[in-house]
């Protein structure tokens, strides 16, 4: 089987493919990685057993990276989707495929990721998407992350929750911004927490008030998309709260 098109099989299941080099990838990278930046997670029981879409603030590189190192630790099979210019080195393309992970294509209506990630949730599995796209930049300098910033939400991650009836996980990630601050060469190796919210149902929500189960599908992206941001800014700070209480300081408004 060519490692491409591993991306349209199941993570999980009676149905799924063995991945043996996937998970010697995991086995191999997730035990240092958490160890390295002593990463803790909140919230595991605001995660659904089924279906999910995982969605938070975006501001390293290593946020990513780090989601994917506490599946092995937490016992959370999480398929992560990737930039589609990581696929352009053919080692990570052939890593990120043995891992499961999904190619968007930024920018676009990228169908084919479409297609997969839908596939993967109807299937039950977790699904991680950063409304964001990409890591929030602090003011004029293009090089500085800023942690406290959430930028111009897409709808991906709204539109396939109603597609897939999933249910949205808010999310916060505090301490991967200061992994590799600008002009430094190495990378440090601070604390790292990541915060699981209670999750957003778009069915339950439908149910409930049906002001917004009368609107429009596009309507409803955008009301959804709104009310996730607003809640993984909740969770984002709550994270670098605990973030900063471990780190023995008091985060002040």
């Amino acid at each position: 089987m060519k490692h491409a098109e591993r991306r349209d099989l199941p993570l999980q299941g009676p149905n799924a493919p063995a991945r043996p080099i996937g998970a010697a990838l995991q086995w191999i990278l997730s035990g240092p990685l958490c160890g390295l930046f002593r990463v803790r997670v909140h919230g595991l029981e605001n995660l659904p057993a089924g279906a999910g879409i995982i969605s938070g603030n975006h501001v390293s590189l290593f946020d990513g990276i780090l989601l994917f190192a506490i599946e092995r630790k937490y016992r959370l099979t999480i398929r992560l989707i990737a930039k589609a210019e990581l696929y352009d080195v053919k080692l990570f393309a052939w890593a990120l495929d043995h891992l499961g992970c999904i190619p968007v294509k930024r920018g676009t209506a990228d169908r084919a990721m479409i297609t997969q990630a839908s596939k993967a949730l109807i299937a039950g599995e977790k699904l991680s998407v950063f409304p964001e796209g990409h890591r929030i930049r602090k003011g004029e300098d293009e090089r500085a992350v800023d942690p406290d910033a959430l930028g111009e939400a897409h709808g991906g991650a709204a539109y396939l929750a109603l597609r897939t009836a999933s249910p949205l996980i808010p999310t916060g990630i505090a301490g991967t911004e200061r992994i590799k601050p600008p002009g430094q060469r190495l990378p440090h190796l601070p604390c790292v927490d990541i915060v699981f919210g209670q999750p957003i149902d778009p069915v339950a929500l439908a149910d409930s008030d049906p002001a917004f189960a009368a609107l429009a599908r596009k309507e409803k992206i955008t009301q959804l998309t709104e009310m996730l941001m607003e809640r993984i800014q909740v969770e984002s700070r709550r994270a670098r709260d605990i973030n900063a209480r471990r780190r023995g300081y008091t985060l002040v408004d």
